[in-house]
């Protein structure tokens, strides 16, 4: 879906900020739908595949009370059939919101050595489904990747249910 346009943005700000969490599945459902047209799940591989949201700090989940990535990563888990793997892959610092930086280098920089792979025996040379809430720059998925790659993952898949 478009992060651009406004009733998306609405839909999913009502669903991270007011807790409209009935939205999650019609929000994540295009998203899956895309990737099983798409074919970067073959039938072969979907054995070998493991989910994993994008963490958020523990504070920030928390103060939510949810974590936006985990709600999708669970229905996506049900669409596909594929198990989620949690705590393998951690936020270790508590940064600015994404949302809230504008320029791409800051973005980037915002991320950069925040995540820390841990309990990597599950996802050792595994294809990892990395799923988020929006792909604006892509620096969030990108940072988590390097870091899953480093731990030993054989590939890394990435899902958000919007992109900017």
């Amino acid at each position: 879906m478009d992060y651009n346009n406004d009733v998306v943005q609405h839909l999913i700000h009502d669903f991270k900020y007011k807790h409209c969490f009935a939205l999650a599945e019609p929000l994540t459902t295009p998203a899956i739908q895309w990737l099983k047209t798409q074919h970067a799940l073959h039938s072969s591989n979907k054995n070998n595949t493991v989910i994993v949201p994008v963490p958020g700090h523990p504070r920030r989940t928390r103060k939510r009370g949810f974590h936006p990535a985990f709600k999708i990563a669970e229905i996506a888990s049900m669409e596909l059939d594929i198990p989620i793997t949690q705590n393998v892959l951690v936020k270790i610092k508590n940064t600015k919101q994404q949302a809230k930086t504008e320029q791409r280098k800051e973005r980037y920089a915002n991320v950069k050595n925040v995540f820390k792979a841990q309990n990597i025996s599950p996802i050792r040379k595994k294809t990892i489904l990395l799923i988020d809430d929006v792909y604006t720059t892509g620096a969030t998925m990108a940072e988590c990747s390097r870091v899953l790659k480093n731990a030993g993952v054989k590939d890394v898949i990435g899902l958000a249910i919007a992109k900017d």
